[in-house]
């Protein structure tokens, strides 16, 4: 797997900076709310509010307005000494500074803001673990991470905060399949999908999918890596998260590069790239710059491969990854020296919080306008609540759709790869054909031949498999008729000299089971053809496949002359091959001569598929 494949970062829109900031989407009419609030005359508190509103939707759309309005929120906020205000106006500023890459002032922030939490009784505390976290997790400090990603879970989980748990879920995955528990990861995304669908909250559920997309990449297992990235794309798009855009970008393009399919791999890194740029993101636009100067050294177009690494180079931090971490965990060890000190703080922050509660109070409007505004908002709440079943109908249209579209995709990918397989398999049987014809040695073209009707019996499941339109299942009825006859024509016997009876029932079997049960049916055929009935002897062969006592029973006999010393020796390679498939499918075999021939496998490792019923 490719080496720049990491576990990508996601940024959740569910930082949480405040409760508003949770449940607002970022949409214009968020953005002119509070580009209004700050052209009227309102209390400094709701002008903060919207300071960091602006902040948190332009870090969306332009990184400069939001830097800008993060300046303006600190500024007002440290001005007013609101211990509360000022924690979520320098963590807004600690994201957008983690997501340029200054992760030492973003450090330095993170903690400025806990100690001021903590004089406010904790409130918030636990999304500035959680940002907190994320900057140890791109560090690749993955223990730390995973620290701070549970204490940010267990407030949320003490507060009943599922919004908050949701998210929590997500990063704990991400850092998880990091430290190479890879079986805890699909618990905490699938958690986190279900809280999302109840809650509603595409951002989560964008980063589940991405996350899921994320977790079987890594364990190179593409379809599924394929089809949860798309997923996470889409309704990414949908809710116009650009970070989440350039995840599912990159996630895409690593996977079209490992199947080889390099110009569209290059596709998606143009649209990494174009999202990464809006959100100002250099640790996905360093990834975008590796992965295309990979592809374009592999496609020749070295003058490209060489540009795009010098960007790549040039966007490299001055400091390494141990120096970072060495800083972080300088700084830290200097929080908690100055722990005892803060607590002598908190209660001078206390008291002014209380004075400024008493000026808020003189400011109140009377009882009328509260009461209209009141009413007002309950009016605006109920209008967004219908926007906003009407918005979830059309996203879970788009959905379904998307899902629709990749299961088709899915499909039409496994046909075509069924399809080569049973083409190079039939390629290979005409070469031993040809081959066959330069031999002279009997012996040797015998085994050729006998080679060759193997691989034409694996070649059949195939053909099957992209013939059918059933992908994960063979009809064993129909397998064993064709197989059968296909051996009657190789070995030019007359069906009015030896008599062939099926006795198959109708099942479906798994690949993995029903490839070697074909190799060994055609074994045991063979051997009847050629050694029952010397001399044009006329006779019959049974074939039997039955279900009985959860064991699936494969019988081959025949009324010929039995075992004459010339069939398969236990030193033969049809002998090996029978006794192979028959650990693999944890099988006991008995053989009886009584009157010709009868070998009986009683398979125990097999896996039964229930075709699924035919829309009327």
């Amino acid at each position: 797997m490719n080496s720049n494949s990491p576990w990508l970062l996601l940024w959740l829109a569910i930082l949480f900076l405040r409760p508003a900031l949770m449940l607002a989407d970022s949409s214009e009419t968020e953005i002119l709310r509070s580009k209004a609030i700050l052209a009227g005359d309102y209390p400094d508190d709701i002008r903060l509010g919207a300071f960091n509103d602006l902040a948190w939707e332009y870090y969306f759309l332009n990184f400069d307005s939001a830097m800008h309005y993060a300046r303006n929120a600190i500024a007002l906020a440290k001005r007013l000494d609101d211990p509360y205000w000022t924690a979520v106006s320098l963590e807004m500023m600690a994201i957008l500074k983690d997501v340029s890459g200054q992760m030492e002032e973003a450090i330095n922030l993170y903690l400025e803001v806990i100690p001021l939490r903590e004089s406010i009784g904790g409130e918030g505390l636990e999304n500035t673990y959680n940002n907190l976290a994320v900057l140890f997790r791109n560090q690749e400090n993955y223990g730390k991470a995973l620290k701070y990603f549970t204490l940010s879970h267990d407030i949320e989980q003490a507060n009943g905060n599922e919004i908050g748990m949701a998210g929590s879920l997500v990063n704990i995955a991400s850092v998880l399949v990091r430290l190479a528990d890879f079986d805890s990861v699909p618990n905490y995304l699938h958690r986190a999908v279900n809280l999302s669908r109840k809650l509603e909250l595409n951002t989560v559920q964008s980063a589940a999918y991405l996350n899921f997309g994320a977790y079987f990449l890594e364990r190179f297992i593409l379809d599924s890596a394929q089809y949860y990235y798309t997923l996470g794309g889409v309704l990414a798009e949908t809710i116009n998260d650009q970070g989440s855009v350039a995840t599912a970008s990159l996630g895409l393009a690593d996977i079209n590069e490992e199947y080889g399919f390099n110009e569209s791999a290059l596709k998606y890194l143009e649209k990494a790239e174009l999202a990464a740029t809006k959100i100002n993101s250099l640790l996905m636009l360093q990834r975008v710059y590796a992965s295309r100067s990979r592809i374009m050294a592999a496609l020749g177009r070295y003058e490209e491969a060489f540009s795009c690494h010098e960007k790549y180079m040039s966007m490299r931090d001055s400091l390494t990854n141990l120096d970072l971490q060495r800083i972080s965990n300088e700084l830290e060890s200097k929080y908690e020296s100055e722990k005892k000190e803060r607590r002598i703080a908190e209660l001078q922050l206390v008291s002014a919080q209380g004075a400024l509660r008493e000026v808020a109070s003189r400011n109140q409007r009377n009882v009328m306008i509260l009461l209209s505004a009141i009413i007002l908002m309950l009016a605006a709440f109920w209008a967004y609540r219908y926007r906003a079943q009407q918005k979830s109908a059309v996203l879970m249209a788009a959905k379904n759709k998307t899902i629709e579209l990749a299961l088709k995709d899915r499909e039409t990918l496994l046909k075509e790869i069924h399809h080569r397989v049973k083409n190079n398999l039939q390629v290979v049987s005409s070469l031993l054909s040809l081959q066959g014809r330069e031999i002279s040695d009997e012996k040797a073209l015998n085994a050729v031949n006998e080679t060759r009707h193997r691989v034409k019996s694996m070649a059949l499941i195939h053909q099957f498999l992209y013939g059918e339109g059933d992908l994960k299942s063979i009809d064993m009825k129909t397998y064993v008729k064709e197989l059968s006859k296909s051996l009657f024509n190789a070995y030019r016997v007359d069906h009015d000299t030896v008599e062939l009876r099926l006795n198959v029932e109708d099942i479906h079997l798994d690949v993995d089971t029903a490839l070697p049960l074909g190799i060994i049916l055609n074994e045991l055929i063979t051997n009847a053809l050629k050694y029952a009935f010397p001399d044009g002897a006329e006779g019959e062969i049974a074939v039997s496949l039955q279900v009985a006592d959860g064991a699936l029973i494969l019988q081959v006999k025949d009324n010929g002359i039995g075992h004459n010393g010339e069939m398969n020796t236990q030193e033969s390679f049809g002998h090996k091959l029978l006794h192979a498939f028959k650990n693999k499918l944890k099988a006991t075999i008995s053989v009886s001569t009584t009157a010709g021939m009868e070998v009986t496998y009683t398979i125990r490792n097999y896996k039964r598929i229930w075709p699924e019923p035919i829309a009327s």
